[in-house]
């Protein structure tokens, strides 16, 4: 018996969902559309094992296209564009605890 798929809770990641399991699309005519459209000062592709991977940011409904060889480097292409990495000196994790922002863990 196969193992039921969990179901989505929020609109946005039924959204989300939906766009995982929209059908293939022919890849040489959707290059050839997006190679028209890109600006001439675009940098040819150099890593042939590298793929396109479409990141959707659930908060604002945007989806990017992003080349790199793997899932996690697409993700942080994308994610330096918002976000910022730092470690907090101890006075500053405690003004963060003390203000509700709770430790998760990754």
């Amino acid at each position: 018996m196969a193992a039921k798929k969990p179901t989505l809770t929020t609109p946005e990641q039924q959204e989300a969902e939906a766009r995982l399991q929209e059908p293939e699309i022919d890849i040489t005519a959707a290059a050839q559309a997006a190679a028209e459209t890109v600006a001439p000062v675009m940098q040819p592709v150099e890593d042939p094992n590298g793929r396109v991977y479409a990141i959707f940011n659930i908060a604002n409904g945007q989806t990017r296209l992003v080349f790199a060889a793997t899932q996690a480097q697409a993700m942080r292409h994308v994610a330096k564009d918002s976000f910022t990495v730092s470690i907090p000196t101890t006075r500053k994790a405690l003004e963060f605890a003390a203000s509700g922002v709770a430790v998760e863990v990754a």
